[in-house]
């Protein structure tokens, strides 16, 4: 469909909506899985219309993103035509879009859309995705219906009333209108103040069967209910039916000629088990609250997920192992070793080099694998602070802390390790803790280091990191108590399984260093090539990059059910 054909299906759209619901109460139920069937594999709906894209517009993310000249960034760099072209449409059609009277009237409320499945014989008429994609989408909007509409409706009638034919078919107590421009088709029909239409009649005849109750809905879809049951009411909703995505996709590659083929099937398979997939989001002008649900069936996830899923989760006894103000925090109930233990075995070992490692640890601890594993407990924490800002290249600073079940066993191991490597080692004394670090280690506190701290092991790169942590340990402030945390704690202190804290700004200065560090190596190898990464990174991504800071800080909490993974995140926007 050419930019004319749009232009006239779309006016003509405004004239039928505004005949057909001139006289409809438009504050009836916004519920809009009212029309789709339970066959739908992608479901959309967004509650804050053209709102949305305006304000990520105005976002200093936004106002980034417009400011990019990718045309004489392309120059510089000998880039192709075809990509500068693609580009600058699409920047193009962002800013249409948000100055289109069209777009605006028929989206600035709230919407829905929706991909649903076709039965094998209808989808291999299909030639290419696009077709797909046209005829099996089921869009439902809430238009604006007032004095300064039908100025525009009527105005946009007579512009194009030669470019379009109309007419009207009765389905059942409803009227469908066909609008019909060039070969294109159409059909739409007002329904509680909603506009539901779609290029293919006869899906929307599905969607009005499924609003009458004679077919199946999304809405009764067990998956479905679970994960809308989980999030509640939201901003966005995205619904993903990974079943039949997958069935669809399998069908879809196997019948197509690609040399990925058979990698992108095995891959697909290892989705099994898991049904459905959710995210919903909320937002202000502070904060940007977000979940992301899977819906799983634990009889038929692969074995390494099922054990993965059937870990319970507990508060976290690993809080209080933070500095005062980390870059990142980490923790995690998940990483019980013992069930990748059958992976690691030397018999079905996936790698010569797997093996020697192996078997060289088991050499020098005197312990076989199962015997170090069991060791191990399941809490696993860690911290990350930046480097020396001044360094030319900062390493990151970081600490992880493993929880043991055998500190005996574990301690012994580790000790017959370090002095079989005849590596020289010094002992210092922290407060409560001793740890061992290398003594050739630089005197600035960039050492790496091991030590026990009660039932925990530690591992670090940094004994002024270390001291730090053992510092914020002993007054007991757990990550959750931390300012910059504590705002957007989505529940630190509940049973979780795992825990994130970052400070974006900070892991974003940390991005932006290695890459001018990489671009620096590049020209030790090839001054060409160099020259144009380095164009690449201070044009576009290094301001890409200074956009994304505007969410600064986010935390996230993920827990397991019986049948659902729930990820919830909370993340401060700041408006720099």
């Amino acid at each position: 469909m050419n930019a004319n054909t749009f232009v006239a299906v779309a006016s003509m759209v405004l004239v039928v909506t505004y005949l057909l619901v001139m006289g409809i109460d438009t504050d009836s139920s916004s519920d809009k899985t009212r029309f789709f069937p339970e066959s739908t594999l992608i479901y959309y709906e967004q509650n804050t219309g053209v709102q949305s894209l305006r304000g990520f517009a105005a976002s200093p993310l936004g106002q980034k993103i417009k400011t990019i000249d990718f045309r004489e960034t392309a120059k510089e760099i000998d880039a192709q035509e075809d990509l500068v072209v693609s580009f600058e449409k699409v920047q193009s059609f962002y800013k249409e879009l948000l100055d289109d009277e069209i777009f605006n009237e028929l989206f600035s409320k709230n919407f829905a859309l929706g991909l649903v499945t076709s039965d094998r014989q209808e989808y291999q008429s299909y030639n290419d995705l696009e077709s797909f994609l046209r005829q099996n989408t089921i869009i439902v909007t809430e238009p604006k219906h007032n004095a300064r509409f039908l100025t525009f409706a009527a105005k946009n009638y007579d512009r194009f009333s030669d470019e379009y034919s109309l007419s009207v078919s009765q389905y059942g107590k409803h009227h469908i209108n066909r609008i019909a421009v060039s070969t294109e088709q159409l059909s739409v029909v007002a329904i509680d103040g909603l506009l539901v239409s779609s290029l293919n009649e006869r899906l929307l005849r599905k969607s009005i069967d499924v609003f009458d109750g004679e077919r199946a809905g999304l809405k009764t879809s067990p998956p479905f209910q679970a994960i809308t049951n989980a999030t509640g009411s939201a901003d966005h909703l995205l619904y993903i039916e990974m079943e039949a995505i997958r069935t669809f996709l399998v069908n879809f590659i196997t019948e197509k000629q690609h040399p990925w083929k058979e990698l992108l099937l095995k891959e697909l398979q290892t989705t099994t088990g898991f049904t459905a997939v959710g995210y919903a989001a909320w937002a202000n002008d502070a904060l940007l609250i977000d979940k992301i649900i899977a819906h799983y069936n634990k009889d038929t996830v692969n074995k390494i997920v099922r054990h993965h899923l059937e870990i319970a989760p507990v508060e976290s006894s690993m809080l209080s192992f933070t500095s005062s103000s980390p870059t990142a925090y980490y923790w995690s109930n998940t990483l019980d070793f013992r069930h990748f233990l059958p992976y690691l075995l030397r018999d079905q070992s996936v790698s010569p080099g797997l093996d020697d490692f192996e078997s060289k640890i088991e050499q020098q601890s005197g312990q076989n694998m199962a015997e170090i594993f069991a060791a191990l407990g399941e809490e696993v924490s860690v911290v990350v602070e930046t480097g020396d800002p001044q360094s030319f290249f900062p390493v990151p600073l970081t600490a992880m802390f493993v929880q043991i079940a055998d500190v005996v066993k574990v301690k012994t191991g580790i000790e017959k390790i370090v002095n079989s490597t005849g590596i020289p080692i010094k002992e210092q004394v922290y407060g409560p803790v001793s740890y061992h670090y290398w003594a050739g280690s630089p005197q600035d506190g960039l050492k790496p280091l091991y030590g026990f701290l009660g039932n925990y092991l530690f591992l670090a790169n940094s004994s002024n990191l270390l001291q730090r942590i053992v510092d914020n340990y002993k007054t007991g402030k757990t990550v959750a108590q931390i300012g910059d945390v504590k705002d957007i704690d989505p529940g630190f202190i509940r049973k979780n399984n795992s825990l994130t804290y970052f400070n974006n700004v900070e892991l974003i200065d940390i991005a932006k260093k290695v890459l001018s560090f990489s671009s620096t190596m590049l020209a030790l190898e090839d001054r060409t090539i160099a020259y144009k990464s380095q164009i690449i990174i201070s044009d576009i991504i290094n301001p890409l990059l200074e956009g994304l800071k505007m969410y600064d800080r986010s935390c996230t909490r993920s827990y397991f059910t019986e049948d659902l993974v729930i990820v919830e995140s909370m993340t401060s926007r700041a408006n720099r």
